[in-house]
């Protein structure tokens, strides 16, 4: 179908969906009768969005609490930001290119970081790959902060071929000594170990200055050349279509074919611009297809964030970080450099027992909260559809109607208030996007 046609209501909230933490019903509504291209400008659109105000993530006597200040800071912006796109795509990054708080112990630099998503995010993915290169979180993360000649260190070369821009299969062993000697000299200043007040520094002396063969080029390669060499030079075609079946697999499902793969690499290729693969790829018909729709498993944080804007309440009532601990994905902490996995990663006994979990702690907040207050005397296919309509599932499942139906027959009518946020917000239709 061409990408005029005329954006429907369940449309809208499927597009709403995957570029941000859950809709309400206004915001389907301001996309519903819109065409395709237009709903798609609109979301992509960041003009507006919320300046980025530092939290309190530098006090070097309390990382820990800078590290919750961080979360809390976060979750509170994705939950309430008017460009939720801006916020997915720098979830996005901060999984593609990978750091952790807990080998840096420094959430002032993690938060340097997550700015840099953010800013550069949506524009020129060379650009986007040459500023992470030498970002002082990713040196200390990928220990590119020790590399230089004669003890040169392959973990970061490596994974900037492996992880960020071609994948396995498009390098040889070779290119990973090569790469290594190429970023030598590319260190930082201000670490000692432990604590970090890190800024890069570029020490000729250290660098190799020897010709390297590199994707079978020689040349006394530098780092930052690789790079332009993989996105712009003999790897371009790899390197497009690696990031292109990337995001497509983060913004419709997890099996595209190589030809859609193909033709968004193409677009992207074009210019090699972040924005222009995005727009491509919410404007593929496969992204509106049948297949797209409900195909993918929410993480524990947009599960957080959705359950937070259906009950209107701030970051700070989520217990964060310990709320996401057990569900598996700690912002600013991923597992390891290759990040979080999707759909199937997320599914177990132990994390759904998580997401209970943490709706249970929630629940004994709803009567101050005065949500849902008297749902549980009105009549039962009233209470249900109130249910759906909060929580935003706008296309429950026969099956899912008559589990919460029963359900709320048998409660007891105390009961139903507090408990209908568990039993709606562990239905299949609201873990799913």
């Amino acid at each position: 179908m061409p990408a005029t046609d005329i954006v429907s209501s369940l449309d809208a909230a499927h597009l709403l969906r995957r570029v941000g933490f859950g809709p309400t019903a206004a915001e389907i509504q301001a996309l519903t009768g819109l065409t395709r291209q237009a709903a798609v400008a609109s979301v992509m659109d960041f003009t507006g969005a919320p300046a980025v105000v530092r939290p309190g993530v530098d006090d070097r006597d309390n990382e820990w609490q800078c590290y919750v200040n961080a979360q809390e800071w976060w979750v509170e912006r994705m939950r309430t930001t008017n460009k939720p796109l801006q916020e997915k795509l720098t979830l996005f990054w901060h999984n593609h290119f990978c750091s952790g708080q807990d080998k840096l112990f420094d959430m002032g630099a993690m938060f340097d970081q997550n700015v840099k998503f953010r800013t550069l995010g949506m524009g020129s993915f060379e650009t986007l790959c040459q500023t992470i290169a030498l970002d002082p979180a990713m040196l200390i993360y990928l220990d590119n902060a020790y590399n230089r000649v004669g003890a040169e260190q392959e973990n970061f070369g490596r994974e900037l071929m492996e992880l960020f821009t071609v994948g396995v299969g498009h390098y040889t062993e070779q290119d990973v000594i090569a790469m290594a000697k190429a970023w030598t000299g590319h260190n930082i200043v201000g670490w000692n170990g432990s604590f970090t007040d890190a800024t890069y520094v570029w020490h000729p002396e250290r660098h190799d200055n020897t010709v390297k063969t590199l994707f079978g080029i020689a040349l006394n390669w530098n780092g930052p050349q690789t790079i332009t060499e993989i996105v712009n030079g003999s790897k371009k075609t790899e390197c497009s279509q690696f990031i292109a079946r990337k995001m497509f697999k983060y913004f419709a499902h997890t099996t595209p074919s190589d030809s859609v793969v193909n033709s968004l690499a193409a677009t992207f290729a074009a210019t090699m611009t972040i924005s222009d693969l995005v727009a491509a790829i919410l404007l593929h018909d496969e992204f509106w297809s049948a297949t797209s729709r409900w195909a993918l498993v929410k993480s524990p944080v947009e599960f957080v964030v959705d359950v937070l804007r259906r009950l209107g309440r701030p970051s700070t009532v989520a217990g964060l970080p310990w709320a996401v601990e057990g569900m598996g994905q700690l912002l600013f902490n991923p597992p390891n450099v290759a990040g979080w996995g999707q759909n199937e990663y997320w599914l177990s006994t132990a994390t759904a027992w998580a997401r209970g979990g943490w709706l249970t702690n929630l629940k004994w907040q709803l009567d101050n909260w005065n949500f849902w207050d008297g749902i549980g005397a009105l009549p039962v296919a009233t209470a249900v559809q109130k249910i759906f309509d909060d929580l935003g599932i706008f296309e429950p499942s026969t099956a899912t109607r008559t589990q919460l139906t029963s359900w709320f027959t048998a409660e007891p009518s105390w009961a139903r208030q507090s408990n209908a946020l568990i039993v709606g917000a562990m239905c299949p239709e609201f873990n799913v996007v």
